[in-house]
């Protein structure tokens, strides 16, 4: 639906589902003019906050725009960055306009519009650290963040392709393990130490091999 303006028109309401903020919606959403234009047809409040909500104070960080990617967009590390991409990390679908205002910014964007903001920006708060990615990264891209936000992922790191490894602590605090099989081959993964299946209730030792079927999980409850 196009907007008629006393002027020439330079932008239109939208009339198919988009992402804004941090939800979808599957209502038209409200669009932002420059210069004398002004926002039209608005199908929920304007957002006093500053986005992101709660967040932008700890995390040094603000954003008011966004924008959809029809292809890959490139993400090369900062000068002096110590976190190390691969040369096709990339952000994908959408990305949003993040600024650093107080926090570090490890790394932008490869391109002439969309490298005036930040892809990955990072800053201590409390006892941890604020990390904030401001698209969604590719494979090479989200496995260089995790090696740099997780640099010693404990003896349950470097599982085969395909393969996850997640924790959790229980309330009396032991510690499970979670192993996720995403593909339809099966797979064998050798457990560093001796665990308990929750599931199956046998007790592989360290050294055992687990074999993980298509699609299969094993929780598991480490015993060392």
């Amino acid at each position: 639906m196009r907007t008629r303006f006393s002027s020439p028109p330079v932008c239109t309401q939208p009339t198919t589902p988009r992402w804004t903020g941090w939800w979808p919606t599957p209502r038209p959403a409200a669009t932002w003019c420059s210069g004398r234009d002004r926002l039209r047809r608005s199908t929920r409040p304007a957002r006093r906050e500053v986005q992101p909500a709660r967040l932008a104070e700890p995390a040094g960080v603000s954003y008011d725009e966004f924008s959809n990617l029809s292809a890959d967009l490139p993400v090369q590390a900062a000068p002096g960055s110590p976190l190390r991409l691969p040369s096709d990390a990339a952000g994908t679908r959408w990305a949003y306009g993040v600024h650093a205002q107080d926090a570090e910014v490890p790394a932008g964007y490869r391109h002439p519009h969309f490298g005036r903001w930040a892809a990955v920006t990072t800053r201590p708060y409390g006892a941890g650290r604020i990390t904030c990615v401001g698209t969604i990264p590719n494979p090479g891209m989200a496995t260089a963040l995790f090696r740099r936000l997780v640099p010693d992922a404990g003896s349950w790191g470097g599982m085969p392709t395909g393969v996850t490894s997640t924790g959790a602590v229980t309330a009396d605090g032991r510690r499970l393990r979670f192993l996720h099989n995403w593909t339809r081959q099966e797979i064998a993964v050798t457990a560093p130490t001796t665990v308990r299946d929750v599931l199956a209730g046998a007790a592989p030792a360290a050294g055992a091999e687990l074999r993980l079927g298509p699609w299969d999980v094993r929780v598991l409850l480490e015993m060392q």
